[in-house]
């Protein structure tokens, strides 16, 4: 994502995924199918807040529930299928980039 211009943070824990949540207003967030949900819709809830056009990307496999904040959700596959996605999601990011 960083090698087209998108600006990547990671969490690799609960604890840093919350304070990046509500320290930074994102245009997209993108939650990897292992991110359990309840975390998942509590970094949805902190990302709304801080800003209300953010865009929610979350990724499954097999199955998801509970995914009633996300603007798209994408099956596992290729890293391409997020990159258009976000183009999709985000077509004035793109139209910067």
């Amino acid at each position: 994502m960083a090698h087209v211009g998108y600006q990547v943070d990671a969490a690799d824990a609960r604890e840093k995924a919350l304070a990046l949540s509500r320290e930074n207003a994102y245009g997209a967030a993108i939650f990897g199918h292992t991110v359990p949900a309840d975390l998942r819709n509590a970094l949805a809830v902190n990302l709304k807040a801080a800003n209300l056009k953010v865009k929610i990307i979350m990724l499954y496999e097999g199955s998801i529930k509970n995914a009633e904040d996300a603007d798209a959700l994408l099956s596992l596959g290729p890293p391409d299928r997020i990159l258009d996605t976000l183009a999709l999601l985000l077509p004035e990011q793109r139209a910067a980039s």
